[in-house]
């Protein structure tokens, strides 16, 4: 295992958590709620105290977190209590519901929003759209091989960065490596060195025979930007940047859940163990890439903590819109406590499951 990758994840997955439940704690904090405890990861407990009538707590898994507010689950049935969750106006309780989600695309904002300033990669923004950018350098990936190609009898999968070829840096656009490619084909150089960089941020040196008609390595490339944009735009870009990944994620969860229902696990989703082998790819391409990886698992987090599950923010949004729908409760506590409790335990057993297959079948 590579610790520095570990050391990584927790760092990232810990600070994510904490502050998707610190949207939850300062919103509840704010509209007069009585926290019971505010709780990061999952026990262990490696940090336990007690401060102004309120637990901190932190485990040692950060796989999850949550804010314990007095009344949430029930505990003053009947006539609602100063203080607690149920006292309080429908729309003061979806907004701590849904301050927690609110922080994880703030979160990813900044991010974007910073890094663009800087000089970073998009995952579909072009320089030229956007008033006043420039680019700042360019990646080659390797999207799709053909079969039988040449690029595919090197052992060359679909997401590899070419770095060179031939001793020649690759430092362009996807043309300037297809001409490359074609020139050699030209000449009759079909013996090829092409340097990669792998899924898991491993260079390679691939030894590549080309084509010598058609085709010469019989693969899509795509060329992707690193954008340097005024501050101006900045915000702009952030957005965009957000967008584009939420409906990448929202992809991804609708494709999930459509094989769920069918007894399958999607290949594409993974669960912490599939994660952490993300954080590690990142940590060997670059502080870039883990820069992007922090700024996506909060997007990610944030979608999927509004998919409607009653284990999830998503699920207890639905219960509030109801109520104020119905202007008065349409789920009693008791039928929500144990609907909430099945779900949470579905979606613990999900998780297992993907930790099984991340590790034993992958």
């Amino acid at each position: 295992m590579d610790l520095s990758a570990l050391l990584v994840f927790i760092i990232i997955l810990g600070l994510l958590v904490a502050l998707h439940e610190l949207g939850h704690f300062t919103v509840a904090r704010l509209v007069k709620m009585r926290v019971e405890e505010f709780a990061v990861g999952f026990p262990p407990r490696i940090v336990n105290k007690v401060k102004d009538g309120i637990r901190y707590s932190v485990g040692l898994l950060p796989l999850g977190g949550y804010v314990r507010i007095y009344g949430e689950h029930g505990e003053d049935l009947g006539e609602p209590k100063e203080g607690s969750f149920n006292s309080k106006s429908t729309w003061a309780r979806l907004a701590v519901m849904l301050a927690g989600v609110a922080m994880n695309f703030l979160i990813a904002f900044v991010i974007f929003m910073v890094a663009f300033t800087i000089g970073f990669s998009s995952i579909g923004q072009r320089a030229e759209d956007i008033p006043g950018a420039k680019e700042v350098g360019t990646k080659v990936y390797i999207t799709d091989v053909l079969p039988a190609s040449a690029a595919e009898q090197a052992g060359i999968a679909p997401g590899s960065e070419i770095i060179r070829i031939s001793g020649i840096t690759v430092s362009g656009a996807a043309e300037e490596v297809r001409r490359i490619f074609a020139d050699r084909q030209k000449v009759g150089e079909l013996a090829t060195e092409v340097v990669i960089r792998d899924l898991e941020g491993i260079e390679q040196t691939k030894k590549v025979q080309l084509s010598p008609d058609g085709f010469a390595f019989g693969a899509a490339l795509q060329g992707v930007s690193r954008i340097k944009v005024p501050v101006v735009q900045a915000p702009m870009v952030a957005a965009r940047e957000i967008s584009l990944v939420g409906q990448l994620t929202s992809g991804a969860l609708r494709d999930f859940g459509a094989k769920l229902l069918r007894a399958e696990l999607d290949e594409n989703v993974s669960g912490p163990v599939g994660i952490y082998r993300a954080t590690r790819a990142a940590t060997r391409q670059g502080f870039e890439q883990v820069v992007f990886l922090a700024a996506v698992l909060s997007v990610n987090l944030g979608i999927l903590n509004l998919v409607p599950i009653p284990a999830l923010d998503g699920g207890k949004v639905v219960f509030i819109l109801l109520e104020m729908i119905a202007r008065r409760r349409v789920v009693n506590h008791h039928i929500e406590g144990i609907v909430t409790t099945i779900s949470f335990v579905l979606v613990l057993g999900l998780m297992a499951l993907l930790t099984v297959r991340d590790i034993f079948f992958r």
